[in-house]
């Protein structure tokens, strides 16, 4: 009943955020369209969120959260407090850097995926213009997905999956602020990277609720417990890769056919929804659960936790 009550939440949360996703695309895809501008827009939004998936959302935070939970479980809340300090500083400190320079290479990093309009000086400066914009949002999601997994340790799930509704509810009004494409998907930038700032803000607060107090300021040090994350993730964060390059060469294949990135993105909505509903969903509720019943190796325990996880995903899918 636990995994089943915290899927629920998890996949309630995250249909009300799809549901005002799907109004956030069909109003900027109508204002912005299909062409050079909303190609630029789909590129701007898909650059930041390839390495979002690796070291934010992908490898790092499910290597951070079992051992989070394990320390918790083992030494108590300060020495957790302490292991996630450490992980939050020395990752904000790397996605900063990334970012510094990808602002500094965008107009030659960007070839990667939009190589196709490079001849095209406005239109792939537009890109190039609206990726520095939202290129930030990267360092706010991975300390976002740090402090989900704080959160979820404790079994609170209901911040942590109601936080990205706040991405579509900064998106949405950024499509009546200008006449025009060009100005709309500016907006939608700027837009992009405020949601980043908002989404992280309401995750420190629902963190200090728990009453861990993290401070950012600091010098990161890679203490015993980071190498340990860093160790679990590389092997999550190979398998990451191999899904993104991937993503990059059909990006960069897709970018000589004008308008082709911002037809792909628009359809690309559809078979993220169950995955976020159910897979996601699932994935998040049964992880606590499990690292817990693997710092106390009842390996009966972990069975049961996965065998409810994987039937609940199969019945939530059919």
């Amino acid at each position: 009943m636990s995994v089943a009550r915290n899927t629920l939440v998890q996949s309630s949360l995250t249909l009300g955020s799809r549901i005002l996703g799907m109004v956030r695309d069909i109003l900027l895809i109508a204002k912005i369209g299909a062409g050079p501008i909303g190609d630029a827009w789909a590129t701007a939004q898909q650059f930041p969120n390839l390495f979002r998936r690796i070291f934010a959302e992908g490898a790092f935070a499910s290597a951070f959260v079992p051992t989070y939970a394990r320390t918790l479980e083992a030494e108590g809340m300060e020495a957790a407090r302490d292991v996630a300090q450490e992980a939050l500083r020395v990752l904000f400190a790397a996605t900063a850097a990334l970012t510094i320079l990808a602002q500094i290479f965008m107009p030659w990093v960007l070839l990667l995926i939009h190589g196709g309009q490079a001849d095209d000086p406005e239109s792939y400066g537009l890109a190039v213009l609206l990726t520095r914009i939202t290129m930030p949002y990267l360092t706010f999601m991975a300390m976002a997905a740090l402090l989900s997994g704080v959160l979820n340790s404790a079994e609170r799930f209901i911040l942590s999956a109601g936080a990205p509704t706040l991405l579509n509810l900064s998106l949405i009004p950024a499509a009546f602020v200008a006449p025009d494409a060009k100005g709309t998907a500016l907006a939608a930038a700027m837009a992009y990277l405020v949601a980043g700032v908002l989404q992280a803000g309401a995750l420190w607060w629902g963190v200090n609720r728990q009453k861990v107090r993290l401070s950012l300021i600091g010098w990161p040090r890679m203490t015993p417990a980071v190498k340990k994350v860093l160790k679990l993730a590389i092997p999550g964060t190979i398998a990451a890769s191999g899904t993104q390059i991937n993503i990059i060469v059909s990006q960069s294949l897709a970018s000589f056919e004008v308008g082709a990135k911002s037809w792909l993105y628009a359809a690309d909505r559809l078979y993220q929804l169950p995955l976020g509903l159910v897979g996601v969903a699932v994935g998040v509720a049964i992880l606590p659960r499990l690292s817990r019943a693997a710092r106390a190796s009842d390996d009966g325990s972990s069975r049961r936790t996965m065998d409810e996880g994987i039937g609940l995903a199969m019945a939530l899918t059919l």
